[in-house]
């Protein structure tokens, strides 16, 4: 009876697999992505060509999720824990290393360096979050070109353009000429 049985489940499982039928509109679902463009290593290179561990938060994300301040942003970041220190505030620690060994900077200009005290620092609450364009980590490598300072990692924010910024600059006096 169980050589019955053994017979019949052999020939069934080939007929379970020729039923099955392809699907063709999964394959017709495929979406090319946008290339992301990453500075962090001081010249924009793409994502994929970079040989290390590098994330980018871009503004649509922080507006999507609505973060109270630049910590809360990188919370869901790979490789980041936030050390929450005060309400809005926080300490990034990036591969468990923190404060004097890990660099922030907002477009390009360092906020902390090897000088400032060991542990835990609130410089990165400094930073208002609605001024950031896009915030990229660099975790791990960051010592190689910012120097001892960025041991656990490089955390760089961009901050937006404004069109304030982009308009001709108005003189001192020119709100006095008659038009």
């Amino acid at each position: 009876m169980s050589n019955l049985l053994l017979v019949l489940l052999l020939f069934l499982l080939p007929v379970n697999n020729y039923s099955q039928v392809q699907n063709a509109s999964l394959t017709d679902s495929v979406k090319q992505l946008k290339e992301v463009i990453v500075t962090a290593t001081k010249t924009q290179e793409s994502i994929i060509q970079i040989p290390y561990a590098v994330s980018k938060i871009n503004a649509a994300y922080i507006q999507d999720f609505m973060f109270r301040s630049t910590p809360e942003a990188l919370m869901g970041s790979t490789g980041i824990f936030v050390q929450k220190t005060n309400h809005g505030g926080g300490s990034p620690f990036v591969r468990a290393l923190t404060g004097n060994q890990n660099l922030l900077m907002i477009d390009g200009i360092r906020l902390n360096n090897a000088t400032y005290r060991y542990g835990p620092n609130q410089y990165f609450n400094t930073i208002d979050l609605y001024n950031v364009g896009s915030i990229e980590i660099a975790r791990g490598t960051g010592s190689v070109q910012y120097g001892s300072d960025a041991m656990g990692g490089v955390i760089q924010v961009f901050t937006k353009e404004h069109l304030c910024l982009l308009k001709k600059p108005i003189g001192l006096l020119q709100f006095m000429e008659k038009q």
